[in-house]
């Protein structure tokens, strides 16, 4: 594949007479990447900032990443749906650092990629946004081996996360945020900002303090319709509105599913609702919670709203409790604990 560039040349002795112009123009082809023809087998490479702009001319097919990218600009890939693997000097599994700056307050869920149903593997994120760093929208895919380290303002969006705003029938495993969040956003998580019933999250961390000023705030996602299994946040969660928690900031697993395997060691605040774990749970297919734990102190304005592990604020008829979830506080309700239905003490 080869992309057109023009330059000009000047001449030396700067006469007329040599030569039609002073300037001569010519139109040269080079290779819109390294090497590669885009195949599963063959990918193009990419080593350069060129190169990586130039993914937006093929987004449909396979891309390697071998040398880190620094981004003197940001232009969002629109729709990708092909591969994109960081593999840092031919290494496997070695992640590619990319770098890049946006200062905008007007953008909030505006990342790398605007939408990707594509694949997605062992990226460095770092630098300075104030919009969304990786993926706007994920419509499908893989997204894994991912981290984001550098700093987040979301301002005026929902669904904003550190890695994807948005993720509808993807997996998310393996990836991380260590970069501090500051967030006006409905649904803002260390990872994701809003995970639809067909997306799952699976053995994800933040660590990065999150300081929100709308609803639904959590150190891995935002608004959880799917499973969560594995992880942990170590990042203080703090949200002047009224719903802040450790894992899932609102749980509401619509098609039945799972939180699992995952513990918090932040701190935790909000206005009205606080969980160590999740809050404001309503699911309205079958939900087990299990495997988790909370180690980190639960805050909240209003009195009698900060639960320890989970607080139940809408009737939790379809929330089974495994036998590995310990709930220290007095919310009232009923849970269904190992096949009996128990009150929550």
């Amino acid at each position: 594949a080869l992309g057109e560039i023009k330059i000009k040349f000047k001449t030396l002795s700067g006469k007329e007479g040599l030569v039609d112009s002073l300037y001569l123009e010519k139109t040269l082809k080079l290779p819109l990447f390294y090497g590669g023809s885009g195949e599963v087998n063959d990918p193009y490479i990419i080593a350069n900032e060129r190169h990586f702009r130039n993914i937006r001319q093929a987004p449909d097919k396979n891309f390697k990443i071998i040398k880190d990218i620094s981004l003197s600009q940001l232009e969002p890939i629109p729709a990708f749906s092909g591969t994109l693997v960081g593999e840092k000097d031919n290494i496997a599994e070695n992640p590619v650092r990319i770098t890049y700056n946006f200062e905008d307050g007007t953008k909030g869920n505006m990342g790398l990629i605007t939408s990707s149903s594509g694949v997605i593997k062992n990226l460095i994120l770092s630098g300075q946004m104030t919009a969304g760093a990786l993926v706007s929208t994920a419509t499908g895919g893989e997204i894994s081996n991912c981290v984001n380290e550098m700093t987040l303002h979301f301002v005026g969006e929902k669904w904003c996360g550190g890695l994807i705003g948005t993720a509808q029938s993807t997996v998310i495993q393996n990836c991380g945020n260590k970069g501090d969040i500051l967030s006006s956003a409905l649904n803002t998580g260390g990872i994701v900002g809003y995970l639809n019933s067909m997306a799952s999250v699976f053995n994800c961390f933040n660590e990065g303090d999150i300081n929100a000023s709308a609803d639904y705030t959590g150190g891995l996602v935002g608004a959880g319709y799917g499973n969560i299994e594995g992880g942990y946040n170590s990042g203080d969660i703090t949200s002047t509105a009224n719903t802040a928690a450790g894992i899932s900031g609102y749980l509401r697993q619509s098609a039945g599913g799972t939180l699992k395997y995952a513990f918090n060691t932040g701190k935790i605040h909000a206005k009205q609702n606080a969980g160590g774990i999740t809050c404001n749970i309503n699911p309205s297919g079958d939900t087990t919670i299990d495997e988790v734990y909370n180690a980190g102190d639960v805050t909240a304005d209003t009195p009698n709203s900060a639960a320890y592990v989970f607080l139940l604020k809408q009737a939790p008829a379809k929330i089974k409790i495994g036998s590995s979830v310990y709930y220290l506080n007095g919310i009232q309700g009923e849970v269904t604990f190992e096949g009996e239905t128990k009150p929550l003490i």
